[in-house]
């Protein structure tokens, strides 16, 4: 199946239109009005990607932000397949995931993104005074 498809039935069980994708090839969803999704194709494997911040422009609150979750980072690394990095150019701190999945279609699709944006609401949430535990992401239609 391809990204589009996989796209479209997430679309469908969220009961969203449907993006375009962007000029760099990512179809982009918006959550709570807090959480970016990013899926794309890289080397023709279905990657998800999530904003877990901005970086902070001053030194000192950015090495304060980067030890924080280098630490919780390490605390969870055997557990997760999920990598944090930092694109320097778009000031971003972002959690990415390659997709086990060779489709990345149909219900495995939607559960691969149910999942990462669990993550990705931990990962902001470590991010802001928030880090109360909160239901996990269940918007999904399941039949």
């Amino acid at each position: 199946m391809e990204l589009q498809e996989s796209i479209r039935s997430l679309c469908q069980a969220l009961q969203a239109d449907v993006p375009e994708a962007d000029a760099r090839g990512r179809y982009v969803l918006r959550f709570e009005d807090e959480l970016e999704l990013r899926c794309f194709l890289l080397v023709g494997k279905p990657m998800l990607e999530g904003v877990i911040c901005r970086a902070p422009a001053e030194p000192a609150e950015a090495e304060a932000l980067f030890k924080k979750l280098l630490r919780v980072s390490l605390a969870r690394a055997r557990d997760r397949a999920d990598t944090l990095t930092l694109d320097q150019e778009a000031g971003e701190v972002l959690l990415v995931r390659r997709l086990a999945v060779e489709s990345g279609g149909g219900r495995e699709f939607v559960g691969a993104v149910e999942d990462f944006l669990n993550q990705l609401d931990f990962w902001h949430r470590q991010t802001t005074k928030d880090v109360s535990p909160r239901s996990p992401f269940s918007m999904f239609a399941r039949p």
